[in-house]
């Protein structure tokens, strides 16, 4: 079986890929997000996907390298991950009660062949009404400074979250079961592999999968 490596420091995309069953090696990208660049948010996610997985690609000639990449757009404007406990607390208040959008972008990149495959799946959370209290002492616990929209829906932040639309491992941040699609396309998992993980409904607003060449 070709080498199959995760490009992630993500602990919670770790335990979700995972589930296929597969050895995998987990590699830390050496990849600086611009949240700046001038793209609709469904592409900018797997750019940053992309991005991430060619950022070691070099080190592993005969590979199968996964990355992944999660934003949250609210009313239009992509929030990234808050640099002061400030702008955390701006970001809890405006998103509390309201519908706001995680993206998740996947790159697969080959890199005996220098083929890669992007996708994306989108989902929907809304959280609870939070008090001035309940935001303090969310952001202090450090959990909102590593997240985009300064909130994680399967760690502390669960408590906080009223209702989710999408399926559950995109909005944590590994769309898996069109990621088990495109891993059976490439025959890297057999039909006899299944998931076992729950989601609140089937994913919605799928991208076709992007192939690319050299």
């Amino acid at each position: 079986m070709r080498k199959i490596i995760l490009a992630s420091t993500s602990p919670r995309r770790k335990e979700l890929f995972a589930k296929f069953g597969i050895p995998f090696t987990v590699v830390a990208p050496n990849f600086e997000e611009d949240m700046t660049q001038n793209l609709p948010p469904e592409i900018l996610v797997q750019q940053l996907a992309l991005g991430k997985a060619q950022s070691i690609a070099h080190r592993f000639p005969n590979a199968i390298i996964v990355s992944a990449d999660s934003i949250v757009v609210f009313r239009g404007q992509v929030l990234g991950k808050p640099k002061t406990a400030t702008r955390a607390a701006e970001m809890l208040r405006a998103l509390q009660n309201k519908r706001n959008t995680i993206i998740s972008g996947v790159a697969i990149l080959d890199t005996q062949t220098g083929k890669t495959i992007t996708f994306m799946d989108a989902g929907d959370a809304i959280l609870m009404p939070m008090s001035e209290q309940d935001i303090a002492w969310y952001i202090a616990t450090s959990e909102p400074h590593g997240r985009a929209g300064a909130f994680a829906i399967q760690d502390i932040g669960m408590q906080f979250i009223k209702r989710i639309d999408g399926n559950l491992s995109t909005i944590i941040g590994l769309p898996l079961p069109h990621l088990r699609r495109q891993l059976l396309k490439m025959g890297i998992l057999s039909v006899d592999k299944k998931i076992p993980t729950k989601s609140s409904s089937a994913g919605r607003r799928v991208f076709p999968a992007t192939h690319h060449g050299l």
